[in-house]
């Protein structure tokens, strides 16, 4: 059983070959001379084959990633639910500010997705955190925020999947104090800046599924205890 302790919970990616109880010993040495082959203790050894294979994935991330530095057309458009939606990817530089939390990470990559309401853009970014398992393997976290173009101020984080409305709140707070519009002007699209915002968050995980899908694979809840603990295993193919 692999056994990874998740920042949040609406994506459960462990990195591919990152897992000492998955580890395929007999797979391994099948590929290698007589004098190259592993022992089941030959941890360190072991060890390093899994390090790598994670440090090769973030590099991968990385560098797909990594859009605003490459010859290609920085912001992909997309047409959700009716809305034009622009989005793009960027190998963001690490700050981190992930490292002060319990099982810290670190930001690998931040998807950004924007659409226009009332001639203002509404911004939605996901972070792409890479962080250790309390157990074994490296898993991939996922932390959202929004904003507007007239703020820096962000809210989402660690929000529950498809509820907006402290979301929808903020925006026509913006709004309102930009003089955009009246506030009761601005309620009246509570509906439509749901929908938007419904929209922004499909492309970003359409996004990320492109950007960690070849390295990740998927695991599932297998116990939760009541002292908050968590115990996960590969989900079946």
């Amino acid at each position: 059983m692999g056994t990874s302790n998740f920042l949040y919970n609406h994506k459960l990616d462990v990195i591919s070959g990152t897992s000492f109880s998955t580890f395929d010993l007999e797979a391994y040495n099948k590929e290698m001379d007589e004098e190259d082959r592993l022992k089941a203790d030959d941890y360190e050894a072991i060890g390093n084959i899994l390090r790598w294979n994670s440090e090769n994935a973030v590099e991968d991330i990385r560098y797909r990633a990594d859009e605003p530095y490459r010859e290609c057309d920085q912001w992909r458009k997309h047409r959700i639910d009716g809305f034009r939606i622009l989005s793009t990817t960027d190998a963001s530089e690490d700050k981190g500010e992930y490292m002060t939390r319990c099982f810290g990470g670190t930001r690998i990559a931040t998807l950004t997705a924007e659409t226009l309401f009332w001639g203002v853009n509404i911004c939605m970014e996901l972070d792409v955190i890479l962080r250790c398992g309390y157990y074994d393997g490296n898993n991939i976290d996922q932390e959202f925020r929004i904003y507007t173009e007239y703020s820096n101020y962000s809210i989402l984080e660690g929000y529950e999947m498809s509820s907006f409305d402290e979301a929808i709140d903020y925006v026509i707070t913006e709004l309102e104090d930009a003089d955009i519009a009246t506030y009761q002007q601005l309620c009246t699209h509570r509906k439509g800046i749901n929908r938007r915002l419904c929209a922004l968050e499909q492309v970003l995980w359409e996004r990320y599924e492109e950007l960690i899908s070849p390295w990740c694979e998927q695991y599932q809840v297998f116990a939760r205890f009541s002292n908050g603990e968590t115990w996960y295993n590969r989900t079946a193919a």
